[in-house]
């Protein structure tokens, strides 16, 4: 798993990629209601189907924390 941002449209959106071996695949990162930025900075696997994400959300009160984890298939 690997995890960062990307930019689309002047806007930092949170994004996640997955390694099955051959080839790596987008994972979709839910954005939070509200949300009008997100980056995600680090991850850590314990197990291919057992990922945790974390990062920051930006909304109009300021930045949150954001969380997301990974069970292998959502």
């Amino acid at each position: 798993m690997a995890v960062g941002n990307v930019f689309e449209r002047g806007v930092e959106l949170a994004l996640a990629e997955w390694w099955d071996g051959s080839s790596w695949s987008v994972v979709p990162v839910p954005e939070p209601g509200g949300a009008s930025q997100s980056a995600l900075e680090g991850v850590s696997c314990t197990a291919a189907s057992a990922c945790t994400a974390v990062g920051g959300v930006s909304d109009t009160a300021g930045g949150v924390p954001l969380v997301e984890r990974w069970d292998g298939s959502a």
